[in-house]
């Protein structure tokens, strides 16, 4: 389909897309969600109301909206360019690739909206916050942790350190395993989440990143270890 002239090109839609649903928790049901998408995108490209309600005069019904079918075609390219993974029906889920090539630093001081497994939104503000630690009732309680807020710490951690190694003991997946290893660590938070009985806001920096046994280790036993602890007991051993 070629570009709507009344709307901003496809192509240059694709970062911003991607952006959008990163600062909405990575994933979105766009069918529940899609008016928020709509909006956000409306304002980023500075889109009056009436382009942004128009109805598309290609299609029968009065609820297709000419601006979020646009948007819909911006989806299909970034799905194409592998910047978002589509299997799932109706869920635009933002791929590592998407989160590479958007470079979610300058995030890290920017407002998000953060999904809660019910769909209820918080927002928080303080330097890439994310309501963790919310009880999600399934089968059994658990603690609602945010994927996206992970990601974009792992982003981080990657750019300054440039290889994704255990804090402790310096073992890399990747190193060991070749491509099947490629990217993979465990995220320890520095306070453990199931002790929150509230929603809390937390800092990229209250992450860290270890390998499976230095993480098991320091969960072996109550109390649990720090991570400098656990770099202190091992020192202590060589």
């Amino acid at each position: 389909m070629a570009s709507n002239p009344d709307y901003p090109n496809q192509s240059e839609m694709i970062d911003p897309l991607v952006r959008e649903i990163v600062k909405m928790g990575g994933v979105i049901c766009f069918g529940d969600e899609g008016h928020l998408l709509e909006k956000a995108l409306a304002y980023h490209f500075d889109l009056t109301e009436e382009q942004a309600n128009r109805i598309d005069p290609t299609c029968n019904s009065k609820d297709h909206r000419a601006w979020r079918n646009h948007i819909q075609y911006v989806r299909l390219k970034a799905k194409g360019k592998g910047f978002l993974d589509c299997s799932e029906r109706d869920k635009w889920k933002v791929t590592d690739s998407g989160y590479e090539k958007i470079d979610c630093s300058d995030l890290e001081n920017t407002e998000i909206v953060a999904k809660t497994a019910s769909g209820k939104q918080v927002e928080f503000g303080d330097i890439w916050s994310s309501p963790e630690g919310l009880e999600v009732y399934k089968i059994h309680k658990t603690h609602e942790r945010d994927s996206a807020f992970i990601r974009i710490a792992k982003q981080r951690y990657l750019r300054a350190n440039h290889a994704m190694k255990c804090e402790v003991c310096g073992f890399s997946f990747y190193a060991i395993y070749g491509d099947r290893g490629e990217g993979y660590i465990e995220a320890h938070h520095n306070h453990p989440i199931s002790e929150y009985e509230e929603p809390v806001a937390l800092r990229l920096d209250d992450i860290r990143f270890l390998c499976s046994n230095c993480h098991s280790m320091i969960h072996r036993n109550r109390p649990w270890l720090s991570v400098d602890d656990l770099i202190e007991l091992i020192g202590a051993q060589t």
